[in-house]
This record gives structure tokens, C-alpha cells and sequence, in this order.
């Protein structure tokens, strides 16, 4: 994840993220795992559905949604950790 500009102005921070292809591919896949270990569907044990299987009945945005928002929530510690911004 790299930080690609801070600025300051009055009463607000605007901070741009970019995240590398593998990086959102990695965030993606961790929150499918994610949902796949709770999805319980007719014919498998609950968390042993497999991952084809689990994309016909997860809703994408969610997995998205989720995966965006961790990312964030990320690189808004990173920049904390780093004391880049007070």
C-alpha cells in the first residue's frame, strides 16, 4: 500500500491510498474466505462450501464493500504508526 499524497488544508486532511493489484487481490480473497466459513448452503457443512460454489449466493458489493473499507482502515494506520499526520 502506498501513500501517495497528504494534504493539509484548514480543518480537513486529504490523504490518496494506492494499493497494488496483488495487495486487493489478497484483501478480496480474505474476505470471500471470510464469508464462505459462515455461508451454510443445502448440500455442504457449513464453512466447507467451496469458493465457485459460495460466488453464486455471496452478494459481490458486500465483498467489495468489506475489502475496500479494511483497506482503508489500513493505510489510515500505516500513516497513524508513521505519525505522518497529527
Amino acid at each position: 500500500m502506498n501513500i501517495k499524497e497528504i494534504k493539509k488544508e484548514e480543518d480537513k486532511v486529504v490523504i490518496k491510498i494506492v494499493s497494488s493489484g496483488e495487495e486487493w487481490k489478497k484483501a478480496i480473497d480474505k474476505e470471500m474466505k471470510s464469508a464462505c466459513a459462515n455461508l451454510k448452503i443445502d448440500g455442504f457443512r457449513k464453512g466447507k462450501v467451496p469458493i465457485s460454489e459460495a460466488k453464486k449466493h455471496l452478494n459481490m458489493a458486500n465483498i467489495l464493500s468489506n475489502a475496500a473499507n479494511k483497506a482503508i482502515n489500513n493505510g489510515v494506520l500505516e500513516i497513524d504508526n508513521d505519525q505522518k499526520v497529527k
